[in-house]
């Protein structure tokens, strides 16, 4: 590769050229002019040449996905799918091997996260529920009724996000982690709260409001002892394992692999 012949000392009093010798291994380099002066050409400003916001949302996109879909996996490096998350099928492993090393291994909280699938599922079907008889004009009590829109409106925004931030690794060809999903996730926790904070109500619009109050707080109360006590449970995994394997009767996670796809 030659010196190009229009090296200036004018560009910001640059002197400097740096020449490459892998040009066939980079066949996108391209080279960078600063500046330029030709007194035969008008004085223009380079402010014309300023993309559009839109332009620059299309171009830094597109070259995100061209870097994306260079990054493959290594050899022997654990990946996932994105069928994988949502019914935390496997985790990450980040270090350790052994009983002798200090063991970190991300997993989600597998009550959490089969809460969460069973939420949407049941979203879908109180949702359905909801769009007919909104649709349908259906006579129905003005609590109940307020309980249906909120569902739609607050859930739907809620779902599309969910969608929207989990769907895409679907065509993605670049290496997948499982910590891809947990922006999807946050979206999921909320719609799981929506929903059955919504199955609660429509459950006490039935009964009487006393009765109503005290079923609405007491499935309140389940599901926060229930989160509470699982994460009391998988305490040991979330702040790393030291010991015993848990298949081994003695380990602090003994009984706690649920799944044989789990690794810790």
């Amino acid at each position: 590769m030659t010196n190009p012949t229009f090296c200036s000392p004018r560009g910001w009093d640059q002197g400097e050229v740096t020449c490459s010798p892998y040009l066939r291994e980079s066949p996108n380099t391209l080279w960078n002019l600063e500046d330029h002066e030709n007194g035969r050409l008008p004085n223009i400003s380079v402010s014309i040449l300023k993309p559009t916001f839109l332009e620059a949302l299309v171009e830094s996109h597109i070259v995100m996905l061209r870097a994306n879909s260079g990054l493959k996996p290594k050899e022997h490096e654990v990946t996932s799918k994105p069928w994988h998350w949502p019914v935390n099928f496997q985790g990450l492993r980040f270090s350790g091997v052994n009983a002798t090393d200090f063991r970190i291994y991300l997993l989600g909280n597998p009550v959490i996260w089969w809460l969460n699938l069973g939420g949407l599922v049941l979203y879908v079907v109180l949702g359905l529920g909801g769009a007919v008889s909104l649709q349908r004009g259906f006579s129905v009590s003005r609590e109940v009724n307020d309980v249906f829109t909120l569902l739609l409106e607050s859930g739907g925004q809620l779902m599309l996000g969910w969608l929207l931030h989990y769907l895409p690794f679907f065509f993605m060809g670049r290496v997948l982690y499982y910590h891809h999903y947990f922006p999807a996730m946050l979206f999921s926790s909320m719609l799981t709260a929506v929903t059955f904070s919504s199955l609660l109500r429509l459950c006490s619009a039935v009964l009487s409001p006393s009765h109503g109050r005290r079923v609405y707080a007491a499935g309140i109360s389940v599901l926060a002892g229930l989160l509470l006590y699982s994460f009391h449970l998988f305490h040991p995994l979330a702040y790393g394992m030291v010991g015993s394997l848990a298949d081994e009767a003695d380990s602090p996670m003994a009984g706690l692999r649920w799944m044989d796809s789990w690794d810790f």
